[in-house]
């Protein structure tokens, strides 16, 4: 080999951290009582001379007046929309006036759908209402009132979007869910059991005069569908809570006909009431379950379950799982870790692969009851921290799950959750029988909860796909000699 006339040369191949197409860094919260939500969005800050990161919450100002509507607890954010401006559109379900209402990203209460009236004028539409909602079947439409006869009312109580946007709301008080088209603006399916003559007699004064009425005299009788999620196949799966009915159900998402067809039924011990639903990307489902069937008085006497189906409705290995005090709200991480809330202000991570349990302290040690769980909702985001309402600290918590806990709370940013101006009323329906003094709020009615996909992230784990880009990285030298 020659001496004269080197060149060196060099190359090195780099790959960087996966990372998603879409984002879950804005989240809303809500208070039902004061018709108010608050948008929050995480930020972060790179300084390039100490390397460090510093995350942080917007501050507390962000709220949105939502007096015209009252009540809203599910929320599903979309973070695909059908333009790059329609991007984290989020939906709410109204459960007083039953109506779905959305608004954008800026917290503006935005049209569902725009129509025409009689002098050709285009005027837009502002919410589904269930008590008059278009509906197809055999290719022609129809005004549908989806409310039960006996309460009239609907009562929507969750909501999930399926990859192609189609929104699926459970009607816990109107025995039903219902699947909406935002494309055509109409209801394109219905998912019901097929449940008939479910009595519940609470006593004399609400036996059902009418045997064969499924509404009973105050819907006792309802079958209560309380939660819904969509897998992977935008199958939907919902959760039924109703002492003889204690059920989840899986429907097929594109059925031919209004009626969706039932793929998979589970029925629950006796006592054992299913509540929240998160499917993962592997098209896994959790179930968080009350057990009934002990005191649950105190979280001492507590023993509650996670179940975990896996596509074909079969309970998996080792499942349920149990001894937790007081189950509460449920989320998969980006490595399909379950994150399950329980006891005062406790923060449990399941290990997808193992299922061993940590837990982490998600509160500042406040809460000094024994049977009242702080937390009003749990996500995660695309950086897969952990975000947790604590409604006794009246905080949100972002806590990094991959970092193992220690005996005090430990949190890489927080924010405060803020109510409205002083002397602000509450609704009717939330007044406390005691005075309240006008520059003082009541303790523990003024509820800071987020219920469902409330950052977007449930819909970013199960449709979008972690990708990595590799780069390779080459050099030469300049001639020289040995």
């Amino acid at each position: 080999q020659s001496s004269e006339n080197c060149i060196l040369t060099a190359a090195v191949t780099v790959q960087e951290p996966p990372h998603y197409t879409k984002d879950a860094l804005a989240g809303w919260i809500t208070m039902p009582q004061y018709n108010v939500a608050q948008r929050l969005l995480r930020k972060e800050v790179y300084d390039g001379i100490t390397g460090t990161k510093t995350v942080t919450l917007g501050d507390s100002t962000n709220q949105y007046n939502l007096s015209a509507n009252r009540n809203l607890y599910a929320i599903a954010v979309a973070p695909n929309g059908d333009t790059a401006s329609n991007d984290y559109q989020t939906w709410f379900a109204d459960a007083y006036n039953d109506i779905i209402v959305k608004y954008d990203i800026y917290g503006k209460q935005i049209p569902v759908y725009y129509t025409v009236d009689n002098f050709g004028k285009t005027v837009p539409v502002y919410f589904y209402t269930l008590s008059a909602m278009p509906t197809l079947f055999n290719n022609q439409v129809f005004i549908k009132d989806y409310r039960s006869p006996s309460l009239s009312a609907a009562t929507p109580s969750s909501i999930a979007i399926d990859s192609q946007n189609n929104v699926w709301v459970t009607l816990i008080d109107g025995g039903t869910v219902i699947k909406i088209d935002t494309s055509r603006n109409v209801v394109t399916a219905t998912a019901d059991p097929g449940i008939t003559n479910l009595n519940l007699t609470l006593s004399s004064d609400y036996n059902d005069p009418y045997n064969n009425s499924v509404y009973g005299f105050a819907g006792e009788n309802l079958i209560l569908p309380s939660v819904v999620d969509v897998d992977g196949d935008n199958n939907a799966w919902v959760t039924y809570t109703h002492p003889n009915f204690n059920t989840i159900v899986k429907y097929n998402g594109y059925s031919d006909s209004l009626s969706a067809d039932v793929k998979f039924t589970y029925t629950f011990p006796s006592g054992v009431t299913p509540d929240e639903i998160c499917i993962d990307r592997n098209k896994n489902v959790w179930v968080t379950a009350q057990n009934h069937n002990a005191k649950r008085s105190t979280f001492d006497t507590s023993n509650d379950f996670l179940y975990k189906f896996d596509l074909n409705g079969n309970v998996v290995d080792g499942f349920p799982l149990s001894g937790f005090r007081m189950i509460g709200n449920l989320a998969i991480d980006g490595n399909q870790n379950a994150w399950v809330t329980q006891d005062r202000e406790t923060l449990t991570k399941i290990d997808v692969l193992t299922y061993e349990r940590t837990d982490y302290i998600a509160g500042a040690g406040n809460n000094n009851t024994n049977y009242v769980c702080s937390i009003g909702g749990v996500t995660c985001d695309t950086s897969n921290y952990i975000w947790v309402i604590n409604n006794t600290d009246r905080k949100l918590y972002i806590i990094d799950g991959n970092v193992p806990p220690i005996s005090h709370l430990v949190y890489i940013a927080s924010v405060n959750l803020a109510y409205p101006v002083k002397n602000t009323p509450t609704l009717s329906s939330y007044k406390t029988p005691i005075h309240v003094p006008g520059d003082q709020y009541s303790s523990g009615i003024q509820e800071f909860q987020a219920i469902g996909d409330w950052n977007g992230y449930k819909w970013i784990n199960k449709y979008t796909v972690p990708i990595s880009t590799v780069r390779t990285i080459t050099g030469s030298s300049s001639l020289f000699n040995i």
